[in-house]
């Protein structure tokens, strides 16, 4: 059994779980292999318990993004409430929202996504974007 998955089997409190996987990924951003095994089978509570753990990290150090940001971006339309619902949370505590066009993907920009804050598919820069994100957060303006 996989480090996240005995994590997310041991019938912990939800607080707790968040924690120990918020743990997990700071001594370990190798994990992250594992998330995207888990967004694959994984349970809606267990989906919303990674992606609560990923803020945590990333609050403490926002490095850790660009080791997920990947899989963040992948998973900002899921259909589980608990993940929706976490993409809401981030927005209302004034984080910086930012939309990347995955290579050959079209359409509309997800509500809430401000359209200056969408760039297309271009590794080389989302360093950059990431601060100019978190930039708007500071200045309030990602609400």
């Amino acid at each position: 059994m996989s480090t996240i998955e005995e994590i997310l089997k041991s019938k912990k409190k939800t607080k707790e779980t968040v924690e120990l996987l918020a743990e997990a990924f700071k001594r370990d951003k190798k994990l992250i292999d594992e998330i995207i095994q888990c967004f694959k089978d994984g349970t809606t509570a267990e989906k919303g318990n990674c992606m609560e753990a990923i803020e945590y990290v990333t609050k403490e150090n926002p490095e850790f993004a660009e080791d997920c940001l990947d899989f963040v971006i992948e998973h900002i339309n899921d259909k589980a409430p608990r993940v929706k619902w976490e993409i809401a949370e981030s927005k209302r505590q004034g984080k910086g929202i930012l939309g990347i066009r995955l290579k050959g993907s079209y359409g509309a920009v997800p509500d809430g996504i401000p359209s200056n804050a969408v760039g297309d598919w271009q590794p080389d820069k989302f360093a950059g974007w990431i601060e100019w994100a978190y930039k708007q957060s500071l200045k309030g303006e990602s609400k």
